[in-house]
């Protein structure tokens, strides 16, 4: 939808970034590869039944970590990062280490569990006697300190079981790492079983990962095929795992090509392109009459920094569209400050009764927060856990809180009418907030992202268990999109997660959609448009580019508190 006018501070702008629209013809490509791919295939054989290696590979949750080489934290740094965010009383963990390795793991435990038994001591009312051992203190406060059991690959015996375990070093065979899995397989707690193994980039082409690179693929395979070991839901787990595996020519070459590119990497947006701080644009409904003289969306572009001193872009960002019903503050995904543009039409809906306001905010260098384990996320994906990185997020929440209150005050105090809404890493960002606001929102609306609560956050910042937490949102509405063939978050992760928000958060009004054909990146399925009237085009076309925008129209009304026919 061409822009009907243009404000903005600086520079006259330059032409809008091609980015989104690049990306969106990528994925109409893939979908059109794999509608070609499916119809060159020949008919289904019969199904064989999943084996038994299948059958305990899909019975629990598999994630890698990338440490040492260098490049990411040691093995001690992320056993710590670990033992920090694996719940408290979910049954014991058992971490395997090779012969060479178990004096630092001996050496990570004992400062863990000394610094735990610090921290309840000094948690302790100064009346109640402190024990003067810390060996007694760690009996005292058993109940606050995992459960953690050292031990090697011929050390377990055959009634030893656990709810995680961690590989310290990667098991020599695929046989060894099946091993470790039946101690999961024999637990009992209620829970998820996690295997979360440490991986070396430098041996990704070792025969261990050879092994288990066959293993998870024959996994993968017997879950796709079967829906009860989880379907394609699992199957997609499993890709996360095989995308951080992958060691071959054309992944080398594609990265020859990143760091010959590495100088050419400035966001090229609207707004950063015109070197302006803030930019205002004003766009019409769909299929709305040429000449239209009302704009029915406000677009308002401001970078996060901007709002270090809010008062200085105040007027700049001001409403020029009088009587706005509601504002919907949005946040990018990870290294794209433009996925909305060219799709500004779709936040205009009929029966709001009103122009609707839209700040989409642009985080310093396309990124909310830092990264602890970027290896990860940047490989493949995470089944289990996702280490945030809480310092850094505080900060951007800090600063989206002040844009808050500052677009509250703009509706007379109606914080009710302040919507908050992100996608993937802008989801969880934009989540922490209203988890931690004090002021009552419209709601929150997320796509292809995660809860940033617990296990991704360490046990003592987790915002769903601080004491005299904010609960004035408890009641609003959550709504989240996920993806069935999302390798990154996958869809059982945004599950857990949403089933946490309400057992121990209390949210009472948190619903999750899990769409089949959706990945991290866009619908995979062809768009079928023919025989179909040009708004219902518009609309299909809308579902396979920018589905998250069409899940807000869908929730956005009753999020405002307007009743649509």
């Amino acid at each position: 939808r061409a822009l009907r006018s243009v404000e903005m501070t600086g520079r006259r702008p330059a032409s809008a970034s091609t980015k989104a629209s690049n990306k969106r013809g990528a994925a109409s490509s893939h979908a059109e590869a794999n509608a070609s791919k499916r119809a060159r295939q020949p008919a289904a054989k019969a199904k064989k039944l999943p084996t038994a290696e299948q059958r305990a590979m899909c019975g629990v949750l598999h994630q890698l970590g990338f440490v040492e080489d260098g490049h990411y934290d040691s093995k001690a740094e992320r056993l710590q990062q670990l033992f920090d965010r694996i719940p408290l009383n979910s049954g014991a963990v058992a971490v395997f280490a090779e012969a060479s390795s178990v004096q630092a793991v001996k050496a990570a435990l004992e400062r863990y569990r000394r610094r735990e038994a610090a921290l309840h001591s000094r948690a302790l009312p100064r009346k109640i006697p402190t024990p003067c051992s810390a060996s007694s203190t760690i009996k005292a406060c058993k109940d606050k300190i995992l459960e953690v059991r050292l031990l090697t690959s011929g050390s377990a015996t055959t009634e030893e079981e656990a709810s995680f375990v961690v590989n310290y070093d990667l098991p020599k065979t695929s046989q060894d790492y099946l091993g470790h899995l039946r101690l999961l397989t024999r637990s009992t707690t209620v829970g998820p079983k996690v295997m979360y193994s440490f991986i070396e980039e430098s041996k990704l082409k070792s025969k261990p990962c050879r092994e288990l690179r066959a293993l998870f693929k024959r996994a993968r395979t017997g879950a796709a095929g079967s829906h009860d070991l989880g379907g394609t839901a699992k199957a997609t787990e499993f890709s996360s795992v095989l995308e951080q595996m992958e060691d071959d020519e054309e992944e080398e070459e594609e990265e020859e090509e990143d760091e010959a590119g590495e100088g050419d990497d400035e966001c090229t947006c609207a707004l950063c392109a015109s070197c302006g701080v803030c930019q205002t644009s004003y766009h019409t409904a769909m299929l709305s009459r040429a000449g239209a003289s009302k704009p029915a969306v406000e677009v308002v572009r401001v970078h996060l920094n901007a709002l270090e001193d809010i008062n200085s872009v105040a007027a700049l960002i001001a409403p020029k569209v009088p009587g706005h019903v509601g504002t919907v503050i949005c946040l990018h995904c990870l290294n794209v400050h433009d996925p909305w543009d060219g799709s500004e039409h779709l936040f205009a809906m009929p029966g709001l009764g009103g122009p609707l306001r839209v700040v989409f905010l642009l985080a310093d260098d396309c990124s909310w927060h830092d990264y602890q384990d970027s290896g990860t996320l940047g490989a493949g994906g995470v089944p289990w856990m996702d280490i945030l990185d809480t310092d850094s997020m505080e900060r951007a929440d800090k600063l989206l809180e002040r844009l808050v209150d500052h677009e509250a005050e703009l509706l007379g105090g109606q914080s009710e009418r302040v919507v908050l809404m992100g996608m993937s890493q802008g989801g969880g960002q934009s989540m922490l907030r209203f988890l931690r606001s004090q002021r009552r929102l419209g709601g929150w609306m997320g796509a292809v992202c995660h809860v940033p609560t617990a296990p991704h956050t360490t046990r003592d910042r987790d915002p769903l268990t601080l004491p005299a937490r904010p609960t004035v949102n408890c009641d609003r509405p959550m709504r989240l999109l996920a993806g069935e063939e999302d390798s990154v978050f996958p869809p059982g992760l945004v599950m857990r997660d949403v089933e946490r928000l309400r057992q121990v958060g209390g949210f009472r009004d948190v619903e999750i959609e899990v769409r089949q054909g959706l990945s991290h990146d866009g619908c995979s399925e062809e768009v079928e448009t023919k025989g179909k009237s040009r708004t219902e085009r518009m609309l299909a076309e809308a579902l396979a580019e920018a589905p998250e925008l069409l899940h807000l129209r869908k929730h956005l009304p009753a999020m405002l508190g307007i009743a649509i026919d």
